[in-house]
């Protein structure tokens, strides 16, 4: 997906397979929390082998979360 399709979308538009995933909970608790938090090594789509480095920190009244695939 291109920067312009991802800014402002749901993470559910865009990652539709995190529904129902550990990650989704983490989320919710950055932004209950104000806390980051950090995920080293988040396999996605689940079976796919591909895994990330996902971030996400507290953003105004939602979070910012970023995803790196690591090799």
């Amino acid at each position: 997906r291109s920067w312009e399709q991802m800014v402002g979308a749901s993470l559910l538009e865009i990652a539709p397979a995190t529904r129902g995933a550990e990650v989704l909970a983490l989320y919710a608790t950055a932004l209950e929390s104000g806390e980051p938090f950090t995920i080293s090594d988040f396999e996605y789509p689940p079976g796919s082998g591909r895994r990330f480095h996902v971030r996400t920190s507290p953003a105004g009244e939602g979070v910012s979360v970023t995803w790196h695939e690591v090799h």
